[in-house]
């Protein structure tokens, strides 16, 4: 999962410098054939990376929130018969499983979506910098202005 994650983080570099090839051929006497071909293949790799991704994350986060589950009917069974007697189990196991859901939704969103947005991040800088230094440098100073200037801090409820 995490190759086809670096298939997908690598996929987001190589469309935006095809597609300024492709604008280039336009401007002059026309994209060669070899380069719509690429974009074509990038495009169907894209979607193949895309539905793996999906797939490997979906069949790993059930297979994370089975095993927590597991783990929460142990921890219930394990309990004395004098803690089942004074306090329902059934609100200890509601809680498990509410807990065990919303685990399988942040490990899910983790492995689908952001771990290829991580490894996009931590390349493009690089990258930005060895195409175009100028641009690049603006990037990265972008970068730390807004890093700066986000608050990490939640709204305080009413």
């Amino acid at each position: 999962m995490c190759a086809a994650n670096l298939v997908l983080a690598t996929i987001g570099f190589l469309e935006p410098e095809l597609f300024g090839r492709v604008i280039q051929g336009l401007s002059e006497a026309g994209p060669s054939s070899n380069i719509l071909l690429a974009c074509a293949a990038l495009g169907v790799m894209d979607v193949a990376a895309d539905m793996a991704v999906s797939l490997a994350a979906e069949r790993l986060a059930h297979r994370l929130r089975f095993h927590v589950m597991g783990l929460a009917y142990a921890h219930a069974l394990r309990l004395s018969p004098a803690r089942h007697a004074h306090w329902a189990t059934g609100g200890l196991m509601r809680t498990m499983w509410t807990g065990a859901d919303e685990m399988f939704g942040l490990w899910l969103g983790l492995f689908r979506e952001h771990l290829s947005t991580v490894l996009c991040l931590a390349g493009l800088l690089p990258v930005a910098l060895f195409l175009n230094s100028v641009l690049g440098a603006v990037l990265a100073v972008l970068a730390l202005v807004i890093s700066a200037t986000i608050d990490t801090k939640l709204p305080a409820s009413s």
